[in-house]
């Protein structure tokens, strides 16, 4: 049914630098036969404009979806525990690109964090992102070992330059990661293959959405992703150079060699 979904990858940013990555993180808590829980994330990647919230190709550096090691005592237990993962795998990713881009700078240094800054963790969980932006002792949470998962992953974030975004169910990628009900609206939005990273500053949640909320985020996200085609065709006729999107690297340099490719290939 979704064998036609391919993964793409395309040019997202001018330079190294520009590069920006994020993840989308979620749990489905005690959702297992054994009642365990499941978490879920999606790394992907892409420039300023798209954490300022523009749309952009969604690009997919690393996912997964497994069962959580521990069991959870609630359901904010459960998103902090696939959110401590999904932060590692970022953080993953972020030393993979400097070591690729930059490899005369240590790994998990902070010069290497410096090299790609700002990302972002998206989370459709109001009780983990409230948490974790809490002064509060203990962060205002009565399980112990939660509060600790949360400091970490806070700590982990400051290291790496990465925010926090909330975002409702319906733009939460990951949630087709851990629940099956969903799985197909997942498969569809990779088909689309645009994303945009929307703050709602009134946090509404997906099931309080109406049908006119969601044409509305259904019509800026159309918007969005044609202005960035249109964006892109512009740029490669300033170049006179004819090249297939889908072979641009992300690396300058290897960009270069493959539009140079292209172009003997026209001639």
């Amino acid at each position: 049914e979704n064998s036609d979904i391919p993964m793409k990858f395309s040019r997202v940013a001018d330079d190294d630098n520009g590069l920006r990555l994020g993840v989308y993180t979620d749990a489905s808590w005690a959702s297992r036969p054994d009642s365990s829980s499941q978490g879920g994330y999606y790394v992907f990647v892409m420039d300023q404009g798209g954490l300022d919230g523009e749309a952009r190709p969604l690009i997919c550096l690393d996912w997964g979806s497994r069962k959580l090691p521990r069991v959870c005592r609630s359901s904010l237990s459960a998103e902090a525990q696939a959110c401590a993962n999904a932060v590692d795998r970022l953080e993953w990713c972020v030393s993979m690109l400097v070591g690729i881009f930059a490899p005369q700078l240590q790994v998990g240094s902070s010069e290497a964090y410096d090299f790609l800054p700002r990302h972002v963790v998206v989370t459709d969980s109001r009780g983990l992102y409230d948490a974790s932006q809490s002064q509060t002792a203990g962060l205002g949470i009565q399980d112990k070992r939660t509060a600790i998962e949360v400091m970490i992953i806070n700590e982990r974030m400051a290291a790496i330059h990465a925010g926090w975004r909330w975002t409702s169910a319906d733009q939460q990628l990951s949630d087709g990661l851990t629940k099956v009900q969903t799985r197909q609206v997942l498969a569809d939005q990779l088909r689309r293959g645009y994303h945009m990273l929307v703050f709602d500053p009134d946090a509404k949640a997906a099931k309080k959405k109406t049908d006119a909320d969601r044409r509305q985020d259904a019509q800026r996200l159309q918007d969005g992703a044609r202005h960035w085609q249109q964006r892109q065709r512009s740029s490669h006729t300033r170049s006179h150079v004819p090249v297939d999107e889908s072979l641009v690297c992300v690396s300058p340099s290897a960009s270069a060699s493959l539009m140079r490719a292209g172009a003997r290939h026209h001639r």
